[in-house]
């Protein structure tokens, strides 16, 4: 009777071999955990070693599951960009990563979207960007983070000095979480990127942002599409930009927010011979060329959709 050799007793030379074949995502799911040895071969394993970047979408990952990722995570001194897009870690495993993410991982990109992680969630990861000193961007898109996630996550932006890049999206923070990010960004130096799209904040959450706009020095980019503003918020927010408050911003998102044709031709002549980049179109807009104005069937050719990334969802 032929004896078959067991995987974990093959010689390390041959484990490598068959690592060879496979991606660093599907080592991390299929072979961490199982034994000591494989995990002590995988930490040393050079394709590992000098990963940039871990993609685990889709790939519905729990807390559990992700819990014992992060242990090779952790040791990692390379990897500083790991999306958990579309996947079950849920509050849970939000805390897993929060414990992480103040303590061993070197991460600069975070990307969490659509993970369920709610409130309590967003209060672990606020809580660690108080003493995290190296995330550079963080997506929190669509996780049914409310009022109270986002006066958390606000309040973290009080103390941390290193993010640059906020998405949260799709969460149904309403006026009162715009008033929160809002009283922030006047004092905050670091955030260039702050997008609060389909968050229903309305008219109100929008004008939370006027006064912040003239006083906000660092931000470049703000997404505020999809909240219903209508035209009085779009007209309220152009005109800081128009009167010289605001000197640094380049992108303003106020797409699908129930805007008429007349206001987005009147912010168009207003901002034609300036550098500010508004986004004001509605996905009416894009069906019937029929229905658009002269003015705006150009500017639709025009958008430069590269400046508009994943975090617009």
């Amino acid at each position: 009777m032929v004896n078959t050799p067991a995987l974990h007793t093959l010689p390390i030379e041959l484990i490598y071999r068959i690592l060879d074949h496979l991606d660093v995502p599907t080592i991390l799911l299929s072979f961490y955990g199982v034994c000591t040895r494989f995990n002590q071969i995988i930490n040393t394993y050079d394709r590992f070693k000098t990963c940039t970047e871990i993609r685990l979408s889709y790939e519905k990952i729990t807390h559990e599951t992700l819990k014992y990722l992060l242990y090779p995570l952790k040791t990692s001194m390379t990897i500083t960009k790991l999306n958990l897009n579309e996947n079950k870690i849920g509050a849970q495993g939000a805390k897993y990563l929060a414990n992480a993410l103040q303590n061993d991982m070197v991460l600069e990109d975070l990307t969490l979207t659509n993970n369920n992680i709610g409130n309590q969630g967003a209060e672990y990861i606020a809580d660690a960007l108080k003493i995290n000193t190296t995330l550079k961007k963080l997506n929190l898109a669509k996780n049914e983070i409310g009022r109270p996630g986002a006066q958390c996550l606000a309040n973290a932006l009080e103390i941390n000095t290193t993010l640059e890049d906020l998405c949260v999206n799709v969460n149904d923070m309403g006026s009162q979480g715009a008033e929160y990010f809002a009283n922030v960004l006047k004092t905050n130096k670091t955030l260039i990127e702050f997008h609060l799209g389909w968050a229903n904040i309305g008219y109100e959450g929008a004008q939370h942002f006027v006064d912040t706009l003239k006083i906000n020095t660092t931000l470049r980019e703000l997404d505020l599409g999809g909240n219903a503003i209508g035209d009085i918020g779009a007209h309220v927010l152009v005109s800081v930009l128009l009167r010289g408050f605001n000197t640094t911003l380049k992108i303003l998102a106020i797409d699908n927010n129930r805007i008429s044709t007349a206001e987005k031709q009147l912010i168009h002549n207003l901002l034609k011979n300036t550098s500010i980049k508004v986004y004001a179109h509605d996905q009416d807009d894009f069906r019937s060329s029929s229905a658009v104005s002269p003015f705006m069937q150009t500017q639709f050719s025009a958008i430069e959709f590269g400046c508009v990334d994943e975090c617009w969802l």
